[in-house]
């Protein structure tokens, strides 16, 4: 397979999370809980990536959130941890984040979107320093905190000479039944609740559990070992 070379300013993906950002509608809590009820899974297919995961890496560079105009500093912060955890949970490769006081340092923001033009050296200063093999960015495209809870997520995974070893772009909406059900699904696994019953709607009201599960489905497509 061709290695993809990085394009700071290529957008993957932009027609397809616009048509879903349309399309999702507006739709009472009460409506998303029944149809999320159903046995239909969800699969994010708008990602690309290598076979599989070179070798050689062992190590990345996890970015702090980035956010398109509108995503509150608040919301992102409160990304962080999150999208730190569940991309160690996948134990594809040992994850180190770098704080925004880092960044700033690096590069003189405390965040950056992955389609943003970086100053010469900057992959390649990352991974120097914190000797790791490649740098992973989160970008949160799009968040609407209130039902039906949505947020986009784009990701990239570059190494030092900015080759693509992973890319991925997708708006989650609690509007789409099977993202629902996929995200109620995930809600059960991580936070089981024993006798209390079934508690997994909450998920479709709460903008950081919500993004939990996206994560967690965005990570899952990430190129084997």
């Amino acid at each position: 397979m061709k290695r993809r070379r990085w394009f700071p300013r290529t957008l993957l993906g932009v027609g397809l999370i616009a048509a879903l950002w349309l399309a999702s509608g507006c739709a009472s809590v009460d409506s998303l809980h029944k149809r999320a009820k159903g046995d239909s899974a969800y699969v994010p297919k708008n990602f690309t990536g290598v076979p599989r995961l070179p070798a050689t890496l062992r190590r990345v560079v996890l970015l702090p959130v980035g956010g398109a105009v509108g995503v509150s500093i608040d919301s992102l912060t409160s990304f962080d941890p999150l999208m730190a955890a569940e991309l160690q949970r996948t134990a594809r490769f040992e994850v180190v984040t770098v704080g925004p006081e880092a960044l700033v340092r690096l590069c003189d923001r405390p965040r950056v979107l992955s389609v943003d033009a970086l100053p010469p050296g900057f992959l390649s200063s990352l991974v120097r320093e914190y000797d790791a093999e490649a740098v992973m960015f989160v970008d949160v495209t799009a968040l609407s905190p209130y039902p039906p809870v949505s947020i986009g997520l784009r990701a990239k995974l570059a190494t030092a000479d900015g080759t693509i070893l992973w890319a991925f772009d997708t708006l989650f909406t609690t509007s789409d039944p099977a993202i629902a059900n996929a995200a109620r699904r995930h809600e059960k696994e991580q936070h089981p609740t024993g006798d209390a019953g079934d508690l997994s709607y909450t998920v479709l009201r709460s903008p950081a559990r919500f993004a939990d599960y996206a994560a967690a489905a965005a990570f899952a497509t990430l190129p084997p070992r």
